[in-house]
Parts: structure tokens; C-alpha cells; sequence
């Protein structure tokens, strides 16, 4: 991270309360958090806890053993994990919930005096003419209009933001995984699950008929894009913007080139992951213990 970049207002603090987290700067934040070298974010509670449990398993060798991981902090927002030199959290659904948690783990870095560290996204999505059930590391975020960029109003202003991310992580992530198989391709992101993704069963009516939506879709495939979220490009912009190698795998429940507007159930039953989620889990697992 690039400290340069960071808001000196909130560093002149005298306590900092990271409100929706649980947290201050009044606590022994280098203590607790000083060795996170990797912060992984996904959307759910369930997520979080499902992946927590995974990683701390692998971490630590407790073959044949399931362990059920507690939550630090307060819990009723966002959960949150610290296991070993990972923090996994869970970041809400769109980009408000996501820019609220991504604030206040950046400055959690800083007062944890933590600079060299990576942010990795594990992330449930819908696919573009992917098998359903694929997982793909990302490669770019790009916007509804298959831009690289993620627009926000400041102020009463628009600002708009680019969004690479990390060419190096990326590659990373799949040297890291040589025995699975996995796609590479941009994600486009939208602040709507219905309408914004051009879907047909949301409660408002649309502006759009099926030819129309698939049309759409097609010209999102033919621009590289082979997933679709509600976060990515708020994600990217805020890494790119503070200079945090960040990398996104997303789990690609369903294909929307199948005529298929809704996506299955992420949790199987009450404590096994879709397989999609499960292996996108592991790739980051993967990468994290080839590089701990």
C-alpha cells in the first residue's frame, strides 16, 4: 500500500473508530493485526464463515478434522476471521456495504502498521458463456458499459475511477492452482442484480425484451468478459487508488447465455458450499499457503 495515498485527516485522530467493525485505534490493533500479510474478502456471512473454517483447516493440517472458527470483533455488520497471517471478511452485498468495509480495513492496516500486504475476493457471480459452476481469476473490472472504470458521486460531483487490477497476482493465482482448471477473463459489475445485469424477473418492468438482453450479454462476451458481480469494480478502483495488489476469483454459478436470470443457492445445506464457491475458495487457499 501506498501510505502517500491515504487521507491524512483520519491519521490525526486521536482515537479512530472503525465503527462498523468494532474497532478503535485506541486497542493494540499492531499486536493483533501487525503479521496480516493477506485480507480476503467475500460477500456473506456464511462465506466468510464457510471459508474461514477451510483455510484454518489447511492452515494448520487438521486433516479429517472440521472446526468451526469464532468471529473477532462485533459480528452484527460484517464477520470478520484472523487466522494466522490472513484476515478474511465478509464485505455485504454492492458497493456501499463494500466501500464501508474496504475503508475501515485499509485504515485497520495503518494502525495495525501493516503496509505490504495483498487484498484477495472471493466472490459468487453469474457466467458469460462459461460452464456452469466455473471459476474465473480476473483479469479486469469493467462497468455495464464495458468500461474500466467505476463512477462515483462525490460531493454532488461524479469522479470516475480506473480499474485494473494485478496482472502479477492474477498469474499468481493460477500458478498457484496448475491442477485446476480455471478460466481467466475480465468482469463487468453492477450496482443492480436485476435491471443493471439486464435480467428479466426483477419487480420493476424492463426497458429490454430476451432478444435485447442476449444481445447484450453477447457483446459482453465479445469485450472478454466472462463474469458478472455487484462489487468488482468498486474493488479495483479502490486497490488501484491506494496501490494494493488486489486479484478477484469469482465462482460462476450459472451461465445468463443459457436463458438463465437466477443464479442457485450458494450454501448446498446448512454447512457445505456450492461446489463453484468451494473450489474458488481453494484457489485462494492455494495461493496463500504457496506464498505464507
Amino acid at each position: 500500500m501506498d501510505n502517500s495515498r491515504l487521507n491524512p485527516e483520519f491519521q490525526k485522530l486521536e482515537v479512530d473508530y472503525l465503527y462498523h467493525l468494532g474497532l478503535d485505534s485506541g486497542m493494540d490493533l499492531p499486536k493483533e493485526f501487525g503479521d496480516v500479510k493477506y485480507v480476503v474478502f467475500t460477500r456473506s456471512f456464511s462465506n466468510a464463515d464457510y471459508f474461514a473454517n477451510q483455510f484454518a483447516e489447511q492452515f494448520y493440517g487438521l486433516n479429517n478434522l472440521h472446526i468451526q472458527c469464532k468471529t473477532i470483533a462485533k459480528d452484527e455488520r460484517y464477520h470478520i476471521y484472523k487466522i494466522a497471517n490472513t484476515l478474511i471478511v465478509s464485505h455485504g452485498v454492492g458497493f456501499p456495504s463494500m466501500l464501508i468495509c474496504l475503508n475501515e480495513v485499509v485504515k485497520l492496516m495503518w494502525h495495525a502498521q501493516v503496509s505490504d500486504f495483498k487484498f484477495l475476493r472471493l466472490s459468487p457471480g453469474g457466467g458469460v458463456n462459461v460452464a456452469d459452476n466455473s471459476v474465473i481469476v480476473a483479469t479486469e473490472a469493467l462497468n455495464q458499459q464495458f468500461q474500466p472504470l467505476w463512477s462515483n458521486i462525490e460531493f454532488g460531483d461524479y469522479y470516475d475511477y480506473p480499474t485494473p487490477l494485478s496482472a502479477e497476482v492474477a498469474n499468481a493465482l493460477l500458478a498457484a492452482n496448475p491442477n485446476m482448471k480455471l478460466l481467466s477473463g475480465k468482469v463487468m459489475a453492477s450496482s443492480c442484480f436485476y435491471n443493471g445485469q439486464a435480467r428479466l424477473n426483477g419487480a420493476l418492468a424492463v426497458s429490454y425484451d430476451k432478444q435485447q438482453r442476449d444481445d447484450y450479454l453477447n457483446r459482453a462476451y465479445q469485450a472478454g468478459i466472462r463474469g458478472i458481480d455487484m462489487e468488482s469494480t468498486c474493488f479495483a478502483a479502490f486497490c488501484n487508488e491506494l496501490q494494493i495488489p488486489g486479484g478477484i476469483v469469482i465462482a460462476a454459478l450459472a451461465d445468463r447465455l443459457k436463458d438463465n436470470d437466477s443464479e442457485p443457492s450458494l450454501m448446498v445445506d446448512s454447512d457445505k458450499l456450492s461446489p463453484a464457491l468451494h473450489k474458488a475458495g481453494q484457489v485462494i487457499i492455494n495461493y496463500i499457503l504457496k506464498n505464507a
